[in-house]
């Protein structure tokens, strides 16, 4: 999972041309479903995700990127940086809460409509309690399940 492996992305990761090609519907929960047996077979999926941690490497600020999720594997590379370099998430996770986003993710898409009929997605927020401090993921609502499989592996 080091290098630069390209994985297909998950269902509530969707491009501007994804949301063209499937216009005014949401990601089906069967496409959620599949991505959840595809990482039970092996195999890798993307998730858009926004992080922030209380321990370094992680962020301190909640910065985007993109969730590489792979059986057994986790890391995460930002969306604007010089390097893009994956940092692997290897914590032992104690705990795991998933919210809506609150005030400090004010940034993050709480779902409903534009204009009345194009679907917005919603983001959750993952909190996972570690031996080093508290670790934020924010994910399509979508791909929650997908996270919280590949987080107890």
């Amino acid at each position: 999972m080091g290098g630069r492996e390209r994985f297909q992305r998950s269902a509530g990761t969707r491009t501007p041309w994804d949301v063209a090609r499937a216009p005014f519907r949401p990601p089906s929960d069967r496409a959620a479903s599949a991505d959840r047996e595809a990482l039970r077979r092996g195999e890798g999926r993307t998730v858009s995700c926004f992080l922030r941690g209380s321990a370094a490497p992680y962020p301190r600020h909640l910065r985007p990127g993109t969730l590489v999720l792979t059986h057994g594997e986790m890391g995460w590379r930002p969306q604007w940086s010089f390097r893009r370099r994956l940092i692997p998430l290897r914590e032992c996770v104690q705990s795991v809460e998933v919210r809506r986003p609150g005030r400090a993710e004010w940034n993050l898409k709480k779902g409903g409509t534009a204009f009345g009929v194009i679907p917005v997605p919603e983001f959750k927020v993952i909190v996972c309690q570690t031996d080093r401090g508290a670790l934020k993921l924010c994910v399509p609502a979508t791909d929650v399940a997908l996270v919280r499989a590949a987080l107890a592996c």
